[in-house]
């Protein structure tokens, strides 16, 4: 059977808001893949999850007019 494969783009991390939290708890360690836009997430997703190395990190660009 095929089984695609799952990404998600930009969590947020979160230890007070308890719904996000048990959400998070299920889901973040059964994705295929995440999509960061910031290193700090990588780290805090390796630390609680142990799944940092299926993340990519795709860095924020910020577009000032002046």
């Amino acid at each position: 059977m095929y089984a695609p494969l799952i990404a998600m783009w930009d969590i947020v991390p979160e230890e007070n808001w308890k719904p996000r939290k048990f959400l998070q708890n299920i889901v973040l360690p059964r994705v295929d893949h995440l999509f960061l836009l910031s290193s700090n997430q990588q780290n805090y997703i390796e630390k609680r999850w142990g799944c940092g190395a299926k993340t990519s990190v795709v860095y924020q660009l910020s577009l000032i007019h002046i």
